[in-house]
């Protein structure tokens, strides 16, 4: 067989064994473009691959872009990089890279960088059940060993189990005259071992600690250390073949065995000898060691065991090796119904052809097309992924590079996509995937330094006008793109003071009114207008839809990052300059690099709150919470009542500093007075009058989320902005839920932000029809590439729960039922402050499709 190059432009077919990839691989001629993302394999999509080949099932084409270009921007799957510059020509995986290197990795037994970190991967066979499986599976011994103390008393550990059950451990520790180091080093070894587990009041036996006790059986935790611990069988080896060994004497052989120095040989011998002892498998006398019967009980066990996995486990490349380098030695340790199978395993490793396809395009643009349209299937790859892969030109142009050296000088985290959003909306006026994907490659490459430098524009007037300290504090990233939009139409001219506040009031009106919750793509291009016209000096109106707020959704909303109207919150309290309450200098931002919570500080301590019996997610209300340095912070003063620290601080300019935090009149706040509840409310009053202040908003506060019989309209529209606004996925729990709220989600969702809908209903309106009409939703759906399900639930569980649930990543509500909303009555929607087992109840649930009988039997 072997690699056919097809002719310049062509697409041609063919094969590989498993022997020649693993050569072609080893040579380099077979490369990972850079632009290709990370290897996200686990181990068992490895062995499922295997059992794929073993199964002799396809396991899909391998496709190469075969090229003489340099390998400067690619990596090779193995170490064969030297030898690959003699190659005339090379080949670039275009897909397969995480079957390829699984193959690879595997055969060689060699370690991979996985998401999980560095594993090796060191598939065997087992010819018993006949599937693969890792060797680690086999017999988990660790190289590391546990700590003991010096063995004083050969029943120490029998002692130790009869104090943790009588809780007497420190006479035991006192009989033992040993130290706390030691002995609770000792301790935590049994708890690794789960003979103990260690609870708020010390230490209680497991069922293998009761049972080692009952029966004083030494052995049955020698058992379980054997599989933790490394070497414990050749430390018994040794002492078996050498009776009366010392340590030293034990010194040269068991170097060879450990590795390491003489030295650490000495040591770790000690080491297993210290716990040989205690599990009174070897005893000392006079300075040697000797093995006990229990010793040499155990010793033959784990040489039978070892027997039996040599002659039932084949290590991978055992199986690939060429028939003429066969081990027949190795192989005589097999039975021989076990070589049969050997033999069936090794023909079809060997015969199994591995499907190559190669494009030898000159083009480019034409390989990436191949690229994209391949990886619509299995792992979907970004538009972030796509665009690496279209932009990359080698040395010339690298995206992934260009994109990581940005984010390291600015020092934030700002997404892969907020930028591509913001090259596509500056370079063609709109930003949705197709037209990201759309952007001509050398027209990113010749505007990106432009762009670049209008997003830093956008966050330097963020940081001069706002003070915004990091980007982590940012309701959304995307209000980037429409501010780079300005400054990229701007040319490197500065704004007018006029465009300033134009500027910063869609900063404020786009946060408050969560507008890219939902449709981001869409709003991005409506705002990019707008700021051409901020540039062309023309009025400008932004009128946005929001919802509004009353003190008590100020006062119960929990201070949390996930949570954009909190980062607006804020902001806002940034954007008033707060100074140090002690001494009235700035507060500084230089630790805010990664948003440490340690620079946020609960107006009313949190201690003292406890010790008042305020609830944890009352003393967390955003409302309690305001820009402090640290070091004041931790303080042993902030943690007293305000009217006590309050007191302490020797600042006449106190009140002034105050009203940087939104305390604009201490005497009113209620602080002097340790009155929370009276604090909450004027403070949440506070904020809503600086939200209204900054949005040029005069309605911010009112009745928000209610439903109502005269506002039949409305109230579906609230319903559907909680859809619309949903990310990530959508969780909807309502026990008649009808074919209503099918439409509204099919209606609203964004199915580049939605991955995966659930839908959780109980048996009063489940029937043929609502069946019917989501297997259409369904299909409908899935092809947009979004995941939903339906399940039912009844009984027990359907009657424990009473409110109905609108779920996402970025939100969880209290909504009312589908029927409620259509028959026009009074209800409410709530925003939650803590979510509900949603995943608990869906596990209970049949599904609509699948589980029709099952449906049936409930809802007839």
């Amino acid at each position: 067989m072997g690699i056919e190059v097809p002719e310049e432009g062509e697409i041609t077919n063919g094969d590989l064994n498993y022997r020649e990839l693993i050569k072609y691989i080893d040579d380099g001629s077979i490369h990972i473009p850079e632009f290709q993302r990370e290897f996200v394999w686990n181990e068992q999509k490895i062995l499922d691959l295997l059992d794929s080949i073993y199964k002799n099932y396809p396991i899909g084409s391998l496709i190469f872009w075969v090229t003489n270009e340099d390998f400067t921007y690619s990596a090779p799957i193995g170490d064969g990089e030297s030898s690959s510059s003699t190659l005339k020509y090379r080949f670039f995986v275009i897909d397969g890279q995480q079957r390829l290197k699984s193959l690879y990795y595997a055969a060689k037994s060699e370690e991979l960088e996985m998401e999980s970190g560095e594993k090796e991967i060191d598939v065997v066979f087992d010819l018993e059940e006949e599937e693969f499986i890792l060797e680690g599976d086999i017999r988990d011994r660790k190289k590391s060993m546990y700590s003991v103390p010096g063995v004083k008393k050969e029943d120490m550990l029998m002692q130790v189990l009869e104090g943790v059950e009588n809780s007497s451990l420190n006479k035991v520790q006192e009989d033992l005259d040993i130290g706390d180091n030691p002995f609770n080093r000792f301790l935590g070894s049994l708890t690794d071992l789960n003979i103990l587990s260690e609870t708020e009041d010390g230490y209680e036996l497991t069922p293998d600690g009761e049972h080692a006790l009952e029966n004083r059986d030494h052995q049955y935790i020698a058992n379980i250390l054997v599989n933790q611990a490394k070497f414990l069988k050749e430390t018994l080896e040794l002492i078996q073949e050498s009776p009366g060994i010392t340590r030293n004497e034990a010194k040269p052989d068991f170097q060879e065995i450990y590795g390491g120095s003489s030295s650490t040989a000495y040591h770790e011998f000690g080491k297993r000898c210290k716990w040989l002892r205690t599990l009174q498998l070897i005893r000392k006398e006079d300075g040697g060691y000797y093995i006990t019967d229990s010793g040499e009980a155990i010793l033959n066990d784990i040489q039978q065991t070892e027997k039996e996995i040599e002659s039932r486990f084949i290590p991978l490349d055992q199986i690939l090796v060429d028939q003429s380098d066969l081990d027949f030695e190795y192989l005589s340790k097999f039975s021989e119904e076990r070589r049969e199978k050997l033999n069936h395993l090794r023909k079809v490793f060997h015969d199994y052809d591995f499907s190559i396809i190669l494009t030898n395009k000159a083009d480019w643009e034409a390989v990436c097309d191949i690229f994209e349209r391949i990886n619509t299937k299995g792992q979907t790859l970004t538009v972030v992924d796509l665009m690496i892969a279209k932009t990359w030109s080698g040395q010339e142009f690298n995206l992934r590079e260009e994109l990581a050296d940005f984010k390291d000088e600015i020092e934030e985290d700002l997404p892969d996509i907020t930028i591509l959003q913001a090259v596509s909306l500056n370079l063609a006026g709109r930003c949705r995937r197709q037209d990201i994907l759309g952007l001509d490659s050398e027209d990113v490459k010749a505007e990106w330094e432009d762009v670049i430098e209008s997003i830093k524009k956008s966050i330097d007037f963020l940081d001069n006008n706002l003070s915004l300290p990091t980007l982590d504090l940012l309701p959304y990233p995307a209000q980037i793109v429409p501010l780079s939009r300005f400054f990229y139409l701007m040319e490197h001219k500065e704004p007018t003071q006029e465009q300033k506040q134009k500027l910063i009031r869609w900063f404020w009106k786009s946060a408050i009114s969560n507008r890219f919750d939902s449709a981001v793509a869409s709003k991005l291009e409506e705002d990019g207008q707008s700021m051409e016209e901020i540039v062309k000096e023309e009025p400008i109106e932004f009128q946005y839809s929001y919802i509004r707020r009353t003190a008590d959704d100020i006062i119960n909303q929990n201070y949390s990052l996930r949570n954009a109207f909190v980062k607006t919150i804020i902001c806002l309290f940034a954007s008033e300059n707060p100074v140090n309450p002690v001494n009235n200098a700035p507060v500084s931002y230089d630790n805010f690099s990664k948003y440490k919570q340690t620079e946020m500080h609960h107006i009313f301590p949190r201690n003292y709150l406890r010790t008042q019996g305020v609830e944890d997610e009352m003393i967390n209300s955003i409302a309690n919470i305001m820009f402090l340095p640290a070091n004041i912070n931790n303080s042993s003063g902030f943690s007293d009542s305000p009217k006590e620290y309050l007191n302490e601080i020797d600042n006449p300019q106190l009140k002034d500093a105050l009203e940087t935090h939104l305390i604009p009149n201490l005497d009113e706040s209620g602080l002097m007075e340790n009155d929370y509840d009276r604090f909450l409310n004027y403070r949440a009053q506070q904020i809503l009058n600086k939200l209204e202040e900054v949005t040029g908003e005069e309605d911010i506060t009112g009745g928000s989320g209610t439903l109502s019989p005269e506002t039949p309209f409305t109230n579906e529209m609230n319903i559907r902005e909680l859809v619309r606004k949903s990310d990530t996925y959508l969780y909807w729990f309502d026990k008649y839920f009808t074919r209503k709220g099918l439409e509204y989600i099919i209606q609203e969702i964004d199915t580049d932000d939605i991955d995966e809908i659930r839908i959780l209903t109980g048996t009063a309106q489940t029937d043929h029809n609502l069946r019917g009409d989501f297997e259409r939703f369904k299909e409908e759906l899935e092809e947009k590439g979004v995941n939903a399900e339906m399940r039912v639930i009844s009984g027990d569980t359907a009657s424990e729960i009473h409110d109905r649930w609108l779920i996402s990543e970025n939100h969880a509500y209290n909504i009312p039922s589908i029927n409620t909303i259509g028959r026009g009555q009074y209800a409410e929607i709530t925003e939650a402050a803590s979510r509900p087992p949603f995943n608990d109840w869906w596990d209970k649930g049949n599904d609509i499709l699948e589980d029709w009988n099952e449906v049936q039997k409930v809802i007839n």
